[in-house]
């Protein structure tokens, strides 16, 4: 037996111990509702697992470490709340989903060392902390997920050398970009546009001079406002003191031509 197929029906309770020489078992979409089968250990032959969508709650088994063969995980869709470190062992993986559970510590640091993932799916979860500056060695990874948790500090930089990444989401953490100075913050910054990020984060502009389009640009602060508003309230009281200094100039030359001329018509009268 290769391949187990039972997706996508009403199949309830414990998941079926097999304990077979399957490679694939595909089991998602059911009603099991109940914790991950641990003895799927003894299938040292699975190259894929997917039991998504299924209502299993609890720990993923750190037996699951024993399966080194697995290049496919899929459990998202679930109710599982803690990743072992066992699973460190799972180096030939190319495609993780565990989105939308409910795991809530911070991204373990082995997952850097899957230097074969294509696909890496934790969003929709709590996890917290920063994003491991090791992931930047994942240099397969096409499709990165960490949208929807409660990541902190700034995206490392290092992501921008992942010249095959061409999904990256992030939105609706606690994250910014790098300093304006970092090398690579460009690339960074194109990568998250082109994404179609969105963040909680106040500071995530990315600013591109040569791109930035002026609907875009940050608005001024309020000092840079009040700068603005003063330089040109100086700029038009100067003005109007001009005016007014040549329209007095212009009254006084004219009264004293006025007189001037009265003056000499009333010597010439006299005479």
């Amino acid at each position: 037996l290769n391949k187990l197929k039972a997706n996508n029906n009403l199949f309830t309770g414990v998941t079926p111990a097999t304990g077979c020489p399957a490679i694939e078992l595909i089991l998602h979409n059911n009603n099991f509702n109940s914790t991950f089968p641990s003895y799927l250990h003894s299938c040292l032959s699975l190259q894929k697992i997917a039991l998504n969508s299924n209502a299993l709650i609890g720990t993923i088994p750190c037996q699951m470490g024993l399966l080194t063969q697995l290049i496919e995980i899929d459990v998202s869709d679930n109710e599982l709340d803690k990743i072992p470190d066992e699973l460190s062992s799972l180096t030939f993986l190319q495609k993780l989903y565990l989105k939308d559970n409910s795991f809530s510590s911070s991204i373990p640091d082995y997952l850097g060392s899957f230097t074969a993932l294509t696909t890496l799916s934790l969003a929709k979860n709590h996890f917290q902390g920063t994003i491991p500056l090791n992931f930047e060695y994942l240099v397969n990874l096409e499709q990165l997920e960490l949208d929807d948790n409660e990541l902190i500090g700034t995206i490392p930089i290092g992501l921008s050398s992942l010249s095959l990444l061409t999904s990256f989401s992030v939105s609706n953490n606690y994250l910014s970009v790098p300093q304006s100075n970092v090398l690579g913050r460009d690339v960074l910054c194109d990568l998250l546009t082109n994404c179609d990020n969105t963040f909680i984060a106040v500071d995530c502009y990315c600013h591109r001079s040569q791109t930035a389009s002026t609907s875009s640009l940050p608005s001024l602060s309020s000092t840079q406002s009040a700068t603005v508003t003063s330089s040109e309230t100086s700029t038009e009281s100067a003005t109007a003191s001009e005016t007014a200094s040549s329209t007095a100039s212009s009254t006084t030359s004219a009264t004293t031509s006025a007189t001037s001329s009265e003056t000499g018509s009333a010597t010439t009268s006299a005479t």
